[in-house]
């Protein structure tokens, strides 16, 4: 019996997760040992007695893994990445919860949004610590990769694609974001009537013409508007707001004669065309309502960056003009201004972005700089110096934030706009169409018609933003996660926030027939 003990104890120290204390591997040895003895040296009440006390011991086991969140979460600490190269497979639980302790960190002083969700209800040591709890519940070992995965799916509520993971394991790149929302439509486009939805006649393909929607089975339902034929009237289209393709939607309708039916709709999700860095920088139709396409930023060069500028000085005279920035990413604030100052003596204040500075967040931005420029390989000579004079930069404000013990601060940056003075005011209703692809230029334009009384934005949401921009970086000190956050918020120029889908549209428009029914709006006068 000894020796089975003791190859019984044996397995279990070797099966124990480096790095921590293996609560299962005792529990697993107890009953085994006592077992035995149980077998050997004790009658048959002793066993029962026995059995007992391991009931009752198992139970205590179980209360203080519970409990070991807690106290390994007052243990982690926010350092300064090292970099490692060899993440392990599997992660210990002491070492899932150090891990996610940090990680935790990393979210409360880097993170822009963490205070705007905590004071909407999300309670974040909640969701670290149940994240823990059912990890080191687990009967397995935990995949470091699984791991991460869980992690991402855990911080999915905050719908921000720039928190997002890295993992380097076994030279396989494993990379895990938060995925944005993004529109699915049914194509069933609903008329509001006595304060209730239904059905056109044209749905005569889906087979519910002429119906009242009753309900449907997601509480993603979304009613997007959409533009109308009539005027009075007000129209929308089914579908939803979701991160993945959905599954079909199911709901319920009513006829006239008051005999219910339920129906499944498939979701589609629309595309989202973006322009080739190639193509032409405008396209212009002149008429009662003046069209503009802006493709792309020109250089002064290009014989079309004049023709662009003329178009603007003879728009001068138009009371009506419809822009279009689909698909331009990489169109900046400063080619539209300068088009914009040709067009109107008027002055604007809008996308405001604020940014969080501290000693923390400092040391994640020099991070990020230290890891791209040991990716310098890949990188262009002009990328490299820039990285080292941003890293220089980054150095030099820490020093300072250290030396002089700065407090959190928030840097402000906005668009901000002013005509020229020659160029009349601004009085013309405006129809901005955009989509997901927007870029400086594109916000400036798309916050501009929500800024405007007699503007309009038609489309879909022009996506998160800023985009591309240099986030905070960290090294979870167990698994070699690289974490990255976003500290940055998006506002309005009144202060507030501006949802992680950007800016929506006041017309939802999911195909190509959006430039007619945008020029047949503005044509109507709004």
């Amino acid at each position: 019996m000894g020796a089975a003990s003791g190859r019984s104890v044996a397995s279990a120290s070797a099966n124990a997760p480096s790095g921590g204390f293996d609560l299962r591997g005792v529990a697993r040895t107890l009953r085994v040992v006592l077992q035995g003895h149980g077998t050997d040296n004790f009658s048959r009440s002793g066993m029962l007695k026995m059995k007992s006390y391991l009931g009752r011991l198992e139970g205590l086991l179980a209360i203080l893994l519970l409990l070991v969140p807690a106290l390994l979460f007052a243990q982690g600490r926010l350092q300064k990445s090292v970099f490692e190269d060899a993440p392990p497979a599997f992660l210990s639980d002491p070492e899932i919860l150090a891990d996610l302790r940090v990680a935790l960190q990393v979210m409360q002083e880097n993170y822009g949004r963490y205070r705007q969700l905590e004071r909407s209800g999300t309670n974040w040591e909640a969701v670290f610590r149940d994240l823990g709890a059912r990890l080191v519940a687990e009967p397995n070992p935990v995949l470091t990769h699984h791991f991460q995965k869980r992690l991402v799916e855990a911080l999915a509520f905050t719908r921000d694609p720039l928190v997002s993971t890295d993992l380097f394991l076994q030279r396989r790149h494993y990379h895990r974001q938060v995925e944005p929302l993004a529109p699915f439509t049914t194509q069933l486009q609903l008329v509001k009537q006595s304060g209730r939805l239904r059905t056109l006649p044209l749905q005569r393909r889906l087979g519910v013409a002429n119906q009242w929607l009753q309900q449907c089975d997601s509480k993603q339902t979304r009613i997007f508007p959409i533009p109308s034929e009539r005027r009075g009237e007000q129209r929308f289209e089914l579908g939803l707001l979701a991160t993945q393709r959905p599954k079909p939607l199911r709901c319920t309708l009513e006829d006239d004669t008051g005999r219910i039916s339920q129906h499944v709709f498939k979701l589609t999700l629309p595309s989202q065309p973006r322009n080739a860095p190639k193509s032409s920088v405008f396209h212009y139709v002149g008429g009662r309502v003046p069209y503009v396409r802006w493709f792309r930023d020109g250089d002064r060069g290009e014989r079309s960056f004049a023709e662009f500028l003329r178009v603007a000085r003879r728009l001068q005279r138009s009371d009506v003009l419809v822009l279009d920035v689909r698909g331009n990413h990489s169109g900046s604030f400063g080619f539209i201004e300068r088009w914009l100052r040709e067009l109107t003596s008027s002055g604007w204040e809008n996308v405001v972005v604020r940014e969080r500075h501290s000693r923390q967040t400092l040391t994640g931005l020099l991070n990020r700089v230290e890891w791209g420029l040991r990716l310098e390989k890949s990188r262009t000579p002009t990328t490299r110096n820039a990285l080292v004079q941003k890293r220089q930069q980054l150095a030099a404000l820490l020093r300072r934030f250290e030396e002089n013990d700065l407090p959190e601060k928030w840097v402000e940056t906005k668009f901000i706009f002013n005509g020229k003075r020659e160029a009349p005011v601004w009085s013309r209703r405006l129809v901005v169409i955009v989509n997901s692809h927007c870029g400086d230029g594109c916000q400036f334009l798309a916050a501009l018609a929500k800024q405007q009384s007699n503007a309009f934005l038609f489309g879909t949401p022009t996506g998160h933003y800023p985009r591309r921009s240099l986030v905070p970086l960290y090294q979870l000190p167990n698994s070699d996660i690289f974490l990255s956050v976003n500290h940055r918020v998006h506002l309005n120029p009144e202060g507030k926030n501006i949802a992680q889908v950007g800016y929506e549209p006041d017309a939802w428009v999911f195909d190509e027939s959006v430039v007619q029914q945008a020029l047949r709006f503005a044509e109507s006068g709004f």
